[in-house]
């Protein structure tokens, strides 16, 4: 629904961008409401929203921009001891009114994934009756595959769909003249122009440098960015590229950033380190392209242009190294650069699902071969696996959970694989007749990577969740791998980040009082003997895992020769 824009005509001019929820809208309920501490929530760098100010003020410098990552209210709130119950409306509406003085004109929402479909919906509505007269614009990549039941909302005035720069900034323009953006590319007023769709930004480098101070760096720098946080990390998310060739089933990013890959110019992105360095005194870089490192001449350029700056910086490769990409040159280069942390995409270590169900077809056995050579520079490494394709059979995924555990990674993720719409796998689910319409519906507010709603021929939801999260405790912490090397300080290093945020987390307290014993920190040690017994007699949550996992927790005690003291 569009409203007229004369209505905006008297209203100071200000645009407020935000970023939208991550998290389902059941599971936001709950932990809003303080029924649950199962959903720890986080938040990264909202890049896109950074690129759309930034193009947007460099046409229209004299209007007022404010960011709202709605993720980081959530962390920041849900972090705050004193906290007390709040329904979604109640939590919204604090967080918009606390950072917003005056009515914006227009509000940019960018909504990611199809999991927080429902939680941003409500945001346009609180939005809606804060500022009646306020245009409410929503875009990003579930936006752009959902852009037909979106536009249908009476609180949604505009959808834009795909890169959201160009069409945003020029649908800005039309509301400051007075003229109706109808016709702008990518910019969907009704059903009935519900294809139009803008094209992706052809030349990056054209791109301006992006609006970091619209945020409080010191919190994104301190709080944020998936990297080994140590006393002195101060870490920002950047883009080196734009795009990626393959054709994966469970992605969407293609549908706004496309196929073509478009890397920056080298030298204009160490001008743009050395800015943040000077600027912000960053020092860890997150890299967050989709397909890093794969045009290599650019990359290696990238590398030599480091060097010869004499900065001196850490690196994490966030969304994942490809295995096709990369090779023992390209990493070598990367631990020069700096790199400390990298995460490595394999999703299945099912031959059959990768070539005939995710279109993936990762080389298993160059995995093993590079993961070793990784593990060797000392390079903390995750590995991502996802379970529950349309048609993958428990076989396959226990294949999945061998590789797993044989690619001897730091940390594996494990996943539940969520038809996000606009993917191919949604639409095999469709084909299979175990999803439709309504249904995902019910999906989208309620699943997230951690459960399913549906059962498949091959696995009912419930066996799916129970098989996932057994894979992750077998993999990750009785059979992990630096626990079994002996690498016990690193293992102490994961386990306390998951105790960290899940202090009922009574498995984890088991395998790092394990790890203290093997050191000789007898009383760290007792310590989280003594929290196990805590955790057990005050959670639900830890007498939850006692009753799955108590046997191995006992043997596990029992095999280290540890005796409580308390």
């Amino acid at each position: 629904m569009n409203m007229s824009l004369s209505s905006h005509t008297k209203i100071q001019p200000s645009v407020l961008l935000v970023g939208g929820f991550s998290m389902p809208f059941e599971d936001l309920e709950k932990c809003l409401l303080l029924e649950s501490d199962m959903h720890v929530p986080g938040f990264t760098y909202p890049l896109g929203l950074l690129t759309i100010a930034a193009v947007a003020r460099e046409q229209y410098p004299d209007i007022s921009y404010q960011i709202l990552n709605i993720n980081k209210e959530l962390c920041f709130h849900y972090k705050n001891p004193d906290k007390t119950p709040l329904t979604i409306e109640q939590f919204i509406e604090s967080a918009l009114t606390a950072l917003v003085k005056n009515p914006p004109m227009i509000v940019g929402v960018s909504q990611l994934f199809s999991t927080g479909h429902t939680s941003s919906l409500k945001l346009a509505e609180v939005i809606k009756r804060l500022w009646p007269k306020t245009l409410t614009v929503l875009g990003g990549h579930h936006v752009t595959n959902y852009a037909e039941n979106i536009i249908r909302c009476p609180d949604v005035d505009y959808v834009i769909r795909g890169s959201g720069e160009i069409s945003f900034t020029q649908l800005l323009g039309s509301v400051l003249s007075g003229k109706s953006p109808i016709g702008i590319p990518g910019v969907v007023s009704s059903i009935e122009n519900k294809h139009s769709v803008s094209e992706p930004i052809h030349d990056i480098n054209t791109l301006p440098r992006l609006a970091y101070d619209l945020l409080d760096m010191e919190a994104y720098m301190l709080y944020t960015g998936r990297t080994v946080r140590k006393d002195d990390t101060r870490s920002v998310s950047m883009q080196f590229s734009r795009g990626c060739v393959f054709k994966c089933t469970f992605c969407t990013s293609f549908t706004v950033h496309s196929r073509t890959i478009r890397t920056r110019d080298p030298a204009l992105v160490i001008d743009e380190i050395k800015e943040l360095v000077e600027k912000y005194k960053m020092n860890t870089i997150v890299i967050e392209d989709d397909l890093f490192g794969v045009d290599k001449q650019k990359f290696y350029l990238l590398v030599e242009l480091l060097k010869s700056s004499g900065l001196k910086l850490r690196f994490s490769i966030s969304n994942s190294l490809s295995i096709a990409i990369l090779n023992e040159k390209m990493i070598d280069c990367l631990i020069e650069m700096g790199m400390e942390v990298a995460y490595i995409s394999i999703e299945s270590g099912s031959p059959y699902v990768q070539k005939h169900i995710i279109n993936k077809n990762v080389n298993i056995k160059k995995a093993h071969r590079l993961a070793k050579y990784l593990k060797k520079a000392d390079i903390l490494l995750t590995g991502y696996f996802i379970y529950g394709f349309p048609g993958e059979t428990i076989d396959m995924m226990k294949e999945t959970v061998e590789v797993a555990k044989s690619l001897e990674f730091d940390w594996a993720e494990m996943i539940i694989a969520v038809p996000l719409v606009g993917s191919t796998m949604l639409q095999q689910f469709y084909d299979k007749k175990i999803l439709d319409s309504k249904k995902m519906e019910d999906v989208m507010n309620n699943a997230d990577f951690r459960k399913r709603l549906f059962d498949t021929p091959e696995i009912s939801a419930e066996d799916l969740g129970q098989f996932v999260y057994n894979a992750n405790v077998n993999v990750n912490f009785f059979s992990n791998s630096n626990m079994r090397h002996g690498r016990f300080t690193k293992a102490i290093l994961t386990f306390s980040d998951i105790i960290s945020r899940y202090p009922f987390h009574i498995v984890g307290l088991a395998c790092r009082a394990y790890c203290y014993k093997q050191i000789g920190k007898e009383k760290l040690c007792s310590d989280d003997l003594h929290s196990i017994e805590l955790q057990k007699e005050q959670h639900s949550e830890a007498m939850h895992l006692y009753s799955i996992y108590g046997k191995e927790i006992d043997d596990l005690i029992i095999k280290s020769n540890i005796v409580s003291q308390v």
